[in-house]
């Protein structure tokens, strides 16, 4: 997919990650305050602003949270309630178990839809994710993350079994 060939996708793309509040600081817009609002629990073991890819024309901009056992995109928004104060809302949109990630990396630069952003590749038995992140040290650090949780998943599944198969 080259980036000549959709330029529409592509400026919108480079408009969620280059609006700036001051000076250099590149983030995603959508739900930014509501997600700092929001009670990120302890069990999230990691978080960051991403553009996921839906289709080959289609991006939703969400917010990736890390779980020992899924990674869970979802999109935080203000529901106003009579009366009571706003509160923060997050709608998932997609769930991906780590059980069946078979890998995850950044996607190396000949491959990427659109020039000059960082995106990462998060294969599955079902399909290839695309997201788009911030900056290469994000992007870095979410690799690391899955690939780490993946990991100690696995680690757990499989002492877990060996440990059945030994009461046997």
């Amino acid at each position: 997919m080259a980036s000549a060939r959709s330029p529409a996708a592509q400026q919108l793309l480079a408009l969620f990650l280059t609006d700036t509040v001051s000076g250099d600081a590149r983030f995603f817009l959508s739900g930014a305050h509501e997600r700092d609002a929001a009670d990120l629990s302890t069990q999230v073991k990691f978080h960051t602003s991403a553009v996921r890819a839906l289709d080959e024309t289609y991006w939703r901009e969400e917010t990736a949270l890390l779980y020992s056992d899924n990674l869970s995109f979802c999109q935080f928004k203000r529901k106003a309630r009579l009366h009571k104060r706003q509160r923060v809302q997050e709608e998932v949109t997609a769930i991906i178990a780590l059980d069946d990630v078979l890998s995850v990396g950044p996607l190396e630069d000949s491959n990427t839809p659109f020039d000059g952003f960082v995106f990462v590749k998060i294969v599955t038995l079902e399909r290839v994710h695309y997201v788009c992140v911030a900056s290469e040290e994000v992007a870095a650090a979410f690799v690391a993350a899955i690939s780490a949780a993946c990991h100690k998943l696995r680690a757990s599944r499989r002492a877990l079994s060996s440990a059945v198969t030994q009461v046997r």
